[in-house]
């Protein structure tokens, strides 16, 4: 076999690889187009918040933020990535939630699966000034703890002050649906 061929070869075999590496790696990360796409939550996930309060993940400063800081509050935690079609018009609607609802012991606590720099970049660009923090595999991992079967984006929790999980949303939220939801924890 000539040296020319098996250089050929090789780039056949690389590209097919790197081909296949970046399909695995889209399907893992499923985004429902749309919300009545999305699947409803395991039945089996947890009732409580505990495993979300338990966790910790470093915020946009890297210093090491305990979740836990938000039990006894109203909560809305948002899994999320810059690369998400979905999340890139949810998040900055979320910081109207926090704002309009963050003097009733309420917060939105954005979790993203995404690169520290795209996050700080998306934070900025678009004022979302509610608690953000990072934790790429981990919050994956916590998010389908907790009932993101797929470990998909975006996925929501609402949590009462009670630390008991009133909601799971995978995919977009519906028009209307937080607020409605955000009501009568509020009141």
């Amino acid at each position: 076999m000539s040296s020319q061929f098996a250089l050929k070869r090789l780039a056949v075999v690389t590209a097919a690889i790197a081909l296949a590496a970046v399909f695995i790696s889209s399907t893992n990360h499923l985004t429902p187009a749309r919300a009545e796409d999305a699947k409803p939550a395991a039945s089996a996930a947890p009732a409580s918040a505990d495993a979300i309060w338990a966790a910790s993940f470093k915020d946009l400063t890297g210093a090491v933020q305990s979740l836990s800081v938000y039990k006894g509050k109203t909560a809305l935690v948002y899994f999320w990535a810059t690369w998400c079609e979905s999340c890139q018009k949810e998040g900055p609607h979320f910081q109207s939630l926090y704002e309009k609802f963050k003097d009733k012991n309420f917060v939105v606590l954005g979790i993203a699966v995404d690169n520290v720099d795209k996050v700080r970049e998306f934070v900025k660009v678009h004022g979302m000034a509610f608690p953000m923090v990072y934790g790429g595999t981990d919050a994956i991992k916590l998010s389908k703890d907790i009932g993101n079967s797929l470990g998909a984006v975006p996925f929501m929790v609402l949590i009462d002050r009670d630390g008991k999980i009133v909601e799971k949303i995978t995919g977009d939220a519906p028009d209307g649906k937080l607020e409605k939801l955000l009501a009568p924890l509020l009141g």
